[in-house]
């Protein structure tokens, strides 16, 4: 079952403004280790994922500790700015890491077609992995003007992935390849397999990049921002090409998205990112209707929608942090609202003459609340969370997840 429905006119989706009785924040925790896919259902499974950048100072770590599953026929999206590591953990995932950036440590598991063990792919050898990208595992990138060789046709680059991981015949490959550029909606796909790249414009180099993934059927996709420079229409129609793949061949998708609409139409779960963690996960529905994370909520409250008038569009004050200077504590409190309306709140309860301990007072006058800046309490000690003083994810309501210490004081639709 997808996400579906529209987000409402706070942008949460298919919110009424009230939690469902019976759902409430102290909801009993969900079985399993929190990933969202039951243990016997999952295709591709990170676990406490981090990769590093080697620096002359040492390494910076710039996706950290981040756990993701994804299940067989399943859309699991993954959101947030640009700078939070989404592109860097699917790179991880192909093992597509140059340089001075390295996975540290964790696994990344793929279950085979058979009844098969999983495959750590951080183990595999060179050769395995050649095996795994675009057969098991495809990717549609980013930057489609990058991803495709200049001096290659279209065609003879998709011809190449499928004979490479498939035994057909030069002829047969070229037919399949004429195919899959007319699937995605490609004009006169016949001479689209005879141009050079540069002669396309930059939706018509997106749709060959899918066509290309799409080229043997594989298990799992990993779409970086597949839709980017499609018009609605086009967009409309990918979308519905992936999901008939999915229906028909069982094939999971990681969709990497700053789209939220897009999300709430095609995803089952969602996770959300930020500087290199993830902050807050679970089904589409629950997230996108009743988010925990107050970045998840200034996401959402950043959503254009329709109905709204000339209301200016809500924003996230300041920008993600640099991976080599993370916050302490809470990554997120330079930027949250939360905290500071909390913090100010105690506060002014208080005597204006004392200082409340469990406040922290910034230069420019701004109020956080001490545990979110330091993880630790109006005393010094450590709240319960990361080792470094983070908050760890934890379940509010079932298969929802959060890793914010101040969630059970959001006020959903307010």
């Amino acid at each position: 079952m997808r996400g579906g429905g529209q987000l409402c006119d706070k942008g949460y989706l298919g919110c009424d403004n009230s939690p469902d009785q019976g759902d409430s924040p102290d909801g009993p925790a969900c079985a399993g280790d929190g990933d969202g896919v039951s243990s016997g259902d999952w295709l591709l499974r990170l676990h406490h994922l981090r990769v590093a950048v080697d620096a002359a100072r040492g390494a910076i770590h710039i996706v950290d500790d981040v756990s993701i599953a994804v299940g067989r026929g399943e859309t699991v999206a993954l959101v947030g700015e640009s700078g939070c590591g989404k592109s860097m953990t699917a790179f991880a995932v192909l093992r597509l890491l140059a340089p001075p950036c390295r996975v540290v440590s964790g696994e990344i598991l793929l279950r085979p077609g058979d009844a098969g063990p999983p495959l750590d792919l951080l183990r595999a050898s060179a050769r395995r992995m050649r095996s795994i990208r675009g057969a098991r595992i495809a990717m549609i990138f980013q930057e489609p003007m990058t991803a495709l060789n200049p001096v290659y046709t279209v065609g003879e680059q998709i011809v190449e992935a499928i004979r490479l991981h498939r035994r057909v015949s030069p002829r047969n490959a070229r037919a399949r390849a004429v195919e899959l550029l007319r699937r995605v909606s490609l004009p006169e796909p016949e001479r689209i397999a005879r141009e050079y790249p540069h002669r396309l414009s930059g939706g018509m180099l997106q749709r060959a990049v899918i066509a290309m993934a799409l080229a043997c059927a594989p298990q799992l996709l990993i779409a970086d921002e597949p839709t980017t420079a499609l018009d609605a229409t086009t967009q409309r129609e990918v979308l519905d090409l992936l999901r008939d793949l999915q229906a028909a061949d069982g094939m999971g998708m990681l969709l990497i998205t700053h789209d939220l609409g897009i999300v709430a139409d095609v995803a089952d779960q969602v996770y959300v990112m930020y500087a290199g963690r993830i902050v807050e996960h679970g089904p589409t529905a629950d997230v996108l209707s009743r988010p925990l994370h107050p970045y998840t909520q200034g996401l959402l409250e950043c959503t254009p929608r329709m109905g709204r008038g000339k209301q200016r569009l809500e924003t996230i004050r300041g920008s993600v942090p640099d991976p080599s200077d993370w916050p302490s504590g809470c990554r997120f409190h330079p930027r949250c609202s939360l905290s500071e309306r909390l913090a100010n709140a105690k506060t002014e309860a208080a005597s204006s003459t004392t200082m409340f301990p469990e406040t922290v007072l910034f230069p420019d006058g701004r109020h956080a609340l001490r545990r979110c800046v330091t993880g630790g309490d109006s005393e010094g000690a450590p709240s319960p969370g990361d080792g470094d003083g983070a908050p760890s994810l934890r379940a509010l309501r079932p298969g929802h997840f959060v890793a914010c210490w101040e969630a059970e004081h959001q006020s959903i639709g307010a």
